[in-house]
């Protein structure tokens, strides 16, 4: 069955979807055949305020990925959380109306009315508000919903644990909490970081070793809807992204930050470049994500997948294919040393496996593209 006609009359609630995934999925999915696209993010008034040019913009990219299925492109997001990314002609793009639900913060009453019909729209909801999600889920069901709200931070010191779980953990709870008997299927989006420094190449079915707030935050959420799958007949899959990369990526980002001194000629020192990551096109993950959107409840049902190549590469050659784009840029390998607490391999077995010269291939062509990223 070919996903569009999988997707045919359905509605998606991507929550989390103006992050750097979430828009790629936000994008494939308004090409994808959905009658609705909700995207559904932090509150404006708890993140900060709204920018026009950057809401503009997404909903410009939504607006050409929708083309021929109607007007698309009612979004909205706090600036903070959207990728910068090449901007259409204003002219040409859709729209906004902003659909505010949230007042004060969550707890304004929620009308049905609201949720009009279009196929690409933005509600803003405090996340971790559980009443206001409760109160959102009753307005309407979901055939599918994909929980991409979290933050990725890898530092650690004082509060790190206890902001991680709130944003990663306790969004989740709310979230199976609220829409319990309401989700056709949920996607919990979780991260590579939930194997921490267990045993390469990683399995959904071998052990986990977090050694960081996100990664142990991230599989506690993902632990959480499975143990709802088990116990409750919750509708549930956890989805698990490595190394992604892609346009509109973080900019502090190891690939984003050695790009930006390729392009500028500015020194790039690093460590000796013996770590291994498993790199994947957001563009791959988007659409794997779509995958399991459409598979049988008996392949998915409970379980967990990666979301990767099954490529382990070294930092080392992936600052080299860098070297082959912009032959003037020359990292300073060893002018930083190893941590004591370097994770040294992070590589998994994938859903979707691809050759080594197929992950090498999207790579160069990737960084040949001249990509824009994130803040």
């Amino acid at each position: 069955m070919k996903k569009k006609t999988a997707f045919t009359g359905k509605s998606l609630l991507l929550v989390g979807g103006n992050g750097f995934i979430g828009h790629h999925t936000a994008r494939a999915a308004a090409s994808a055949g959905f009658a609705e696209i909700v995207v559904l993010s932090r509150a404006a008034t708890r993140e900060g305020t709204t920018d026009g040019n950057a809401d503009a913009c997404l909903a410009g990219v939504l607006s050409r990925a929708a083309k021929g299925q109607g007007a698309a492109g009612e979004y909205t997001a706090s600036r903070r959380e959207i990728p910068e990314l090449p901007c259409p002609n204003p002219a040409e793009a859709t729209p906004v109306r902003r659909v505010q639900l949230d007042r004060p913060c969550g707890r304004g009453e929620i009308h049905a009315g609201s949720l009009a019909a279009s196929p690409v729209r933005s509600v803003h909801l405090d996340l971790l508000d559980a009443s206001a999600l409760a109160a959102f889920a009753r307005v309407r069901d979901f055939d599918f919903i994909i929980n991409l709200a979290g933050k990725i931070d890898h530092g650690s010191g004082p509060g790190m644990y206890p902001r991680q779980f709130e944003i990663n953990f306790q969004t989740a709870l709310n979230l199976v909490e609220a829409f319990q008997g309401r989700a056709g299927r949920f996607i919990q989006v979780g991260s590579g970081m939930e194997y921490g420094s267990a045993p390469c190449p990683q399995s959904p079915d071998g052990p986990t070793a977090p050694a960081s707030a996100y990664g142990a935050s991230k599989l506690a959420a993902s632990q959480l809807v499975l143990a709802k799958a088990r116990s409750e007949n919750f509708p549930a899959l956890v989805a698990r992204p490595f190394s992604v990369y892609g346009e509109g990526q973080p900019g502090k980002s190891f690939l984003a930050a050695a790009l930006a001194a390729a392009r500028s000629g500015a020194p790039f020192p690093t460590t000796p470049g013996g770590q291994t990551r498993d790199f994947v096109p957001v563009e791959k993950v988007a659409a794997e994500l779509l995958d399991l959107c459409a598979a049988p409840d008996s392949e998915t049902h409970g379980k967990i997948f990666n979301l990767c190549t099954g490529v382990e590469l070294t930092l080392r050659r992936v600052l080299e294919i860098v070297n082959e784009v912009f032959p003037a840029f020359a990292p300073a390998y060893g002018a930083i040393p190893y941590r004591d607490t370097e994770l040294m391999r992070s590589g998994g077995v994938p859903f979707i496996p691809w050759s080594i010269e197929k992950a090498e291939s999207a790579l160069r062509r990737f960084i040949a593209g001249n990509p824009q990223c994130g803040e």
